[in-house]
This record gives structure tokens, C-alpha cells and sequence, in this order.
């Protein structure tokens, strides 16, 4: 437990704000040229854990292209100026912050936000003023939108590996219980888990969808257990919320494999849900600091972990990524197209094929499923609880045509 509190601890650390006022979206000081880029993210509200690690991730960032000389643009040499501001974990935060940015901050790049329905309001205030936007995740991705991108892949591409992983690791599985939360993104979950149940020769269960704001799971758990399915697909979820579903169903006698689509920080659902009850439970994630994972972790994963470990001296969560992946793509897809411009921006991103992230050079992707190649596709990873221990079981690559 005492990783968790010094996690809340860590979280709790106020990241910087907006910069009130009217400014441009590049500017020359006496300490020379400087990028104003916009973050949105839920500082307050019922992010507000998640994301202000991801905020910090995007701070160490943006110091970490700074110290190594900022970014060339047409031979003019640019340090990073974020602007943050916290959309207070509401559709209508997420607008009032976007306006901000771009009517009075006057900034022509904008990253953050992985939540759905914050990402679309952002969007629509970013990409019909011709603002590059790249959220941290979204799942809705078009051509109709040319301004907007996504640093990580959307919420329903870790479906697949984690079914091949489920009928490889557990045969006997036959049914497949489903429970998601009717937002967005735990929707599009959901029925991506549908689809790969069919694919994969297994059988839908119960499939129960519950209100966004839940706070105990104790009742919708007890009536997917009571059906007694091989399996539940839990989808999505805040850390902690998983992990009570998680503790909820072994308490209720629950044996079967659980399974759930966020990455959230192994050590800190070990914590929640307790050794006792850490069985046979597995999700897209990594664990870096753990020792026997070491070999696995890339080199620019190592160097985001020594810059948190330098910086905020509690232990790292692998979250921060996205946040550091939204600026670093952003400002690399910047120094490819040689421009400020962001429609010439965005067209130099589509073009890439690949771009450096914290998981190591990523392919740049769906052009044939979106319309658009807007989508940065890391590696999957997948980690279970067994034993009481978390287990790493690798990396699967994402291609997303």
C-alpha cells in the first residue's frame, strides 16, 4: 500500500495552469524563440488521478526537449512553451479550455485528453479552426476531421491480442461475460469485445452496461458472477474502480479469468486488489521498474523513467506516457514538415510510416480503417496477476491498416 499513497501523493502535486492572457502561438523573447503549444487535460474532477500523470509525463517532456535545444523549424531554433489548462473532467471544461487556447493563447497545436467525449469537444473547437490537435487516445478518427490525431491507439486494438492471449492461456473458456460503462469509449470496448468473442469461436454471456458514475460495483459484479461465465471482459475503467471489481468478484467466489482494456499500473492494482485475491486477472500494460522486466523495457522508456525518478522522486507510473507521446509526436511531426503551419504539419505526419515514442519507433497507421493515417500504434503490451505477483507475458506489435 505504500506505493498507492505515495502514487495519490504524487498526483496530487498541482501542475502548472494556464498562462492567463493573449499570447501568439510563437514568440521571440531576449531568451529567444519560443512554441506556445496547448494541453488539455482533467486536472480536477474524476480524472484527475489519471491525468495528472499523464500532465506530468508531457512536463517531463517538454523540459526534456528543451535541455536538448528545443526544435529546428526552417533553421530557426524554437524552445517548447505548454500551456495547460484543466478541463475540469467535463465536456464543457474540455470546450471552455480549447476556446482558451485558441482564442486567447492563440496557439496552433493542441495536445492531451483521453477521454471520448472530452477529445470530441476539444475537436470541435481545435480542427474547425484549423488547429492541429493530438489527443492522447481517441477513438474517433476520420478525414473529416484532418486536424486531428492520436498518440496512442484507440480503446478497442487491444481487444485482439488480449483474446488470442485468453483462448491460448485458458481452453476451457467457452462463455464470455461483458460489462462496460455507458461512455464512449467503454462502449466501443464493448462491442469490440462482441466481435472478437465471434471471431475467436467463444459465447457472449451476460453483457451488462452500467451507468458511467458508478461508485459500487458490488451490485452489477454479483449479477455477472451469478451467471457463471468462463470469463468477464470488464473493458474499461479508472485504476481503482477495476481493481474494486476485480477484489469484488474473488470475494463473491469468483475463479474464473477477468480481464479488462486500460493500461493501468500493475503495482498499483497488485495494492488494491491485495496478493490474496490477485489471480488470473490480466490487461494491456507493462510494468518498467520491476527487475525481471528489465531487459524488456526501450531506451527511451529508460530515459522517461530517469526523468521521473529525477523529477518527482515517487514511484513511476507507466500512464505518463501519454502524455510524453502526445507532445514528443506532436513537435517531431513539427520539425518533419519544416513548417508552423498546422495543416502542413498534419499532412507530414500522415506521410511518416514511423515515429519515435516511449515504447521505441511505432508505425503510424489507418488510412484503410479510418480514412486517415492519424494513429500512432504502439506495441500491446500484456501483464497478469498469478500468484499474488504480476507476470509480463510481452509485447504484441500493432499494425493498424
Amino acid at each position: 500500500m505504500k506505493k498507492f499513497f505515495l502514487i495519490i501523493i504524487c498526483l496530487t502535486v498541482i501542475v502548472p495552469l494556464a498562462l492567463v492572457g493573449c499570447t501568439k502561438a510563437a514568440t521571440t523573447t531576449s531568451a529567444g524563440n519560443v512554441l506556445n503549444i496547448g494541453a488539455v487535460w482533467g486536472l480536477t474532477g474524476t480524472d484527475a488521478d489519471i491525468h495528472g500523470v499523464m500532465a506530468k509525463g508531457e512536463t517531463l517532456c517538454e523540459a526534456w526537449i528543451n535541455s536538448n535545444g528545443g526544435i529546428t523549424v526552417n533553421g530557426v531554433k524554437y524552445k517548447i512553451n505548454v500551456i495547460t489548462l484543466d478541463t475540469k473532467s467535463t465536456t464543457e471544461g474540455a470546450v471552455t479550455a480549447a476556446q482558451q487556447l485558441v482564442f486567447q493563447n492563440k496557439v496552433k497545436f493542441v495536445t492531451g485528453q483521453p477521454t471520448p467525449a472530452e477529445v470530441l469537444a476539444v475537436r470541435s473547437i481545435t480542427d474547425p479552426n484549423k488547429v492541429f490537435y493530438m489527443a492522447a487516445t481517441s477513438d474517433n478518427l476520420s478525414p473529416d476531421y484532418p486536424y486531428s490525431f492520436t498518440a496512442l491507439y484507440p480503446y478497442k486494438w487491444p481487444k485482439t491480442p488480449l483474446y488470442d492471449y485468453l483462448v491460448k492461456t485458458y481452453p476451457n473458456v467457452k462463455t464470455v461475460a461483458v460489462m462496460n460503462q455507458d461512455e464512449a469509449g467503454n462502449v466501443a470496448s464493448g462491442a469490440e469485445a462482441i466481435v472478437q468473442i465471434q471471431k475467436h469461436g467463444l459465447t457472449l454471456g451476460d453483457h451488462e452496461v452500467y451507468p458511467f458514475d458508478t461508485t459500487d460495483y458490488l451490485p452489477v459484479v454479483t449479477k455477472v458472477v451469478n451467471t457463471h461465465p468462463d470469463a468477464i471482459d470488464m473493458c474499461l475503467n479508472m485504476p481503482s474502480h477495476a481493481a474494486l471489481i476485480v477484489k469484488d468478484a474473488r470475494q463473491l467466489g469468483y475463479k474464473g479469468p477477468i480481464f479488462g482494456g486500460s493500461p493501468w499500473d500493475p503495482s498499483l492494482m497488485l495494492s488494491i486488489i491485495t496478493p490474496d485475491y490477485a489471480n488470473d486477472f490480466f490487461w494491456p500494460t507493462f510494468d518498467p521498474t520491476a527487475p525481471e522486466n528489465a531487459s524488456q523495457v526501450p531506451p527511451e522508456m529508460s530515459t522517461v523513467m530517469k526523468l521521473w525518478d529525477d523529477t518527482y522522486h515517487v514511484p513511476f507510473v507507466l500512464d505518463c506516457l501519454q502524455g510524453w507521446n502526445a507532445l514528443w509526436t506532436t513537435t517531431q511531426a513539427i520539425e518533419k514538415a519544416n513548417s508552423l503551419d498546422p495543416l502542413t504539419v498534419a499532412k507530414a505526419f500522415e506521410s511518416m510510416g514511423t515515429i519515435d515514442t516511449g515504447y521505441g519507433k511505432s508505425p503510424i497507421g489507418g488510412k484503410q480503417t479510418y480514412g486517415i493515417n492519424a494513429v500512432v500504434c504502439e506495441p500491446i503490451p500484456i501483464t497478469r496477476l498469478e500468484n499474488g505477483k504480476t507476470e509480463f507475458e510481452g509485447f504484441s506489435p500493432l499494425n493498424i491498416p
